[in-house]
């Protein structure tokens, strides 16, 4: 993911990145999500080549076909399966419920994404020319990643047909989890543009190499 949002050429090698996200995909429900979005995210920044962008889809595919399969097979899921809590969203139940999930995550990743936040903040008024120069792309995509992500975190827990108490407490750190590495990613993404550096500067061997030696060449020819 890491190398798909934040690579100037997010599909120059993408085999390890279509790997690790195959995996996901077929782990875990929320896997087989965070794999959409970044497909997403990733076909928008490489709109100008939709045809290699393509590939990204890949895991999606994967994911969504495992999903179908076992459920042919039998296998259930109170989340595949489409079950809802019946409640509608105007319903002070489920405002209610809303609160408590807001609540859960806040006090389970508030902190952090606000930490980030901050970090994300100053990096973009004072290290964004750095950022570029680094090879960086836009902190933005991480930031839109982790936002589709809580979406539709917060419409499974507001759609889904479990005591919401119950399922706050008995998962919301494992699937907060990548909401927290997503923030980290961010930081070390400010903290790269600050001191990696300058890739515009670093010299090109296939033209300076040359340009040496010849000049070494004319050295000794005048001496």
């Amino acid at each position: 993911m890491v190398a798909l949002l934040f690579g100037a050429d997010p599909l120059r090698r993408p085999l390890l990145p279509l790997l690790l996200l195959t995996v996901a995909a077929l782990t875990k429900n929320e896997g087989l999500v965070a794999t959409a979005g970044v497909a997403v995210l990733v076909s928008l920044r490489a709109r100008t080549d939709l045809r290699r962008a393509g590939l990204v889809w890949l895991p999606v595919l994967a994911g969504g076909g495992w999903a179908v399969l076992v459920r042919l097979l039998g296998a259930r899921s109170d989340i595949a399966d489409g079950s809802s809590s019946g409640v509608a969203p105007w319903e002070p139940e489920a405002v209610q419920r809303f609160h408590v999930v807001l609540a859960a995550l806040w006090d389970t990743v508030g902190p952090v994404l606000a930490g980030a936040a901050v970090v994300a903040l100053l990096g973009a008024l004072f290290l964004r020319e750095r950022r570029r120069a680094v090879g960086l792309a836009s902190d933005g995509w991480v930031w839109a990643a982790t936002a589709c992500y809580l979406i539709v975190l917060v419409w499974t827990y507001l759609s889904g047909p479990n005591d919401i108490e119950w399922w706050l407490r008995t998962s919301v750190d494992r699937l907060s989890v990548l909401v927290v590495l997503l923030a980290v990613v961010s930081c070390a993404g400010w903290v790269a543009a600050a001191f990696g550096g300058d890739r515009r500067a670093e010299p090109d061997p296939a033209i300076d190499g040359p340009r040496d030696s010849v000049m070494a060449g004319a050295t000794r020819g005048g001496g």
